[in-house]
């Protein structure tokens, strides 16, 4: 396991209560053993995992689970609608890796089989603790109950005076210093979650996310009935792309104010990254209906669609997106592609000269020129287009060897070869 996915785990482990450190211990010891012995660690892992489902399926389904296999608790869950479908597909995934280690059927088990078993329990145990078992999970922030804050520590007035120049700060960039008046304000008032929220708000500039994260989660457990705390907390989870994990903060904002399109939009993002791209479409499309003259989101839904290869219905959304913000060579650009991918040649040829007009220092802009020319038998505009874009980008190699295409279409063998030559020696940089 890399050093990075075995801190995160670790931290999030930190955070459960000992009333439930069986579980914790069980993680712990799969991480323990995971370079040692990875297939037992993956039945570790799996045995958390049927510790965790076999208490979902009592409370949800108010049943005994008795001796029922794994698998048919977790198809009753999902069926039920107890557990969503994203969550029972990491379960059974789990379920299969830990089999493997079991039962050792031959194949060949690695630390890599243990650190995506070990996520997707996390992914699982994050749900399991807010949606199940709330009271399982540690408070990062609470104070010494011996030593309440008093007098001059717990002052509101004074702490929302520090708060409103956080805020002042924060919207001039000054990133640092609103951070010391969050704080400030938290020491004088610690149960506001508006200050926990702004001070996630203040370290994200800073990339700090996983104190963001820490932050917006304390202000979503301080009130629980605000979306924009869920809504922040999953965008602090994006940034370290736990995108699993900010989608469920995604939807509870979403399941708390349906009518916000940031939060169908950032659900969107999560869906495209996970590869999810007939579910971000769907998010895409109920963000647009609240803002239809939203320009980035019919990009996002022309992004989707074009993801799923239905290059036509993306075209119109890209068109769209020009037509409410003609001055952005983004939407020019992905229009010709997308015309492009249609053999519409001619059509791509003039979205890509006017994203050129709009941005003629972008190389990457020349370079799809240059191909749509090539596709059109245009070797010598062709070269022209690619020459420019090596000139304000010569270190892609993907240039010179669009260039010794369009080099080899006008017969030019000998100057072809030394391009696919340069382009070897920039790769290998």
């Amino acid at each position: 396991m890399s050093e990075q996915s075995l801190q995160l785990i670790l931290r999030s482990l930190d955070r459960i209560s000992e009333e439930f450190h069986d579980l914790r211990d069980g993680v712990q010891k799969a991480i323990r053993i995971s370079g040692d012995d990875p297939e037992m660690a993956l039945t570790r892992a799996r045995k958390v995992l049927e510790y965790v489902v076999r208490d979902v399926f009592e409370r949800r389904c108010q049943e005994d689970p008795g001796t029922r296999p794994l698998e048919n608790l977790l198809q009753r869950l999902v069926k039920d609608g107890h557990l969503p479908k994203r969550l029972g597909a990491y379960a059974n995934h789990i379920r299969e890796l830990g089999n493997v280690g079991t039962h050792a059927y031959g194949e060949s088990v690695t630390t890599e089989d243990v650190r995506r078993s070990l996520e997707d329990l996390m992914t699982i145990l994050e749900w399991y603790f807010e949606a199940v078992r709330p009271e399982g999970v540690k408070d990062p922030t609470a104070v010494d109950k011996q030593q309440p804050p008093t007098g001059e520590q717990r002052n509101p007035k004074l702490a929302l005076k520090h708060c409103n120049r956080g805020i002042e700060l924060r919207l001039n960039k000054q990133y640092a210093e609103a951070e010391a008046e969050f704080r400030e304000a938290i020491r004088l008032n610690p149960d506001d979650p508006d200050f926990h929220n702004h001070l996630g708000l203040a370290l994200i500039p800073q990339r700090r996310f996983e104190e963001a994260e820490v932050c917006h989660r304390t202000a979503a457990r301080l009130n629980p009935a605000n979306p924009i705390y869920h809504y922040n907390l999953g965008c602090s989870l994006e940034f370290q792309q736990r995108n699993a994990e900010a989608e469920i903060k995604y939807r509870e904002a979403i399941r708390l104010n349906p009518k916000d399109a940031d939060f169908h939009n950032n659900l969107g993002h999560v869906l495209s990254a996970q590869k999810r791209y007939t579910e971000a479409e769907l998010s895409y499309r109920e963000a647009l209906s609240l803002t239809p003259e939203n320009a980035v989101l019919h990009r996002n839904v022309g992004f989707s669609l074009q993801r799923q290869r239905r290059y036509a219905e993306a075209a119109n959304e890209y068109r769209e997106a020009s037509r409410l913000n003609p001055n952005d060579p983004e939407f020019h650009n992905l229009l010709g592609v997308t015309l492009d991918a249609q053999k519409k040649h001619a059509e791509a040829e003039a979205c890509y000269k006017e994203a050129i007009r709009l941005k003629p220092a972008d190389s990457v802009l020349h370079f799809n020129l240059s191909i749509c020319l090539r596709r059109q038998a245009r070797y010598v505009e062709a070269e022209a287009a690619i020459r420019e874009a090596l000139r304000l980008n010569a270190n892609d190699a993907d240039f010179h060897i669009e260039l010794a295409k369009a080099l080899k279409g006008q017969g030019k063998d000998a100057e072809a070869e030394a391009a696919e030559q340069e382009a070897k020696r920039v790769k290998g940089q």
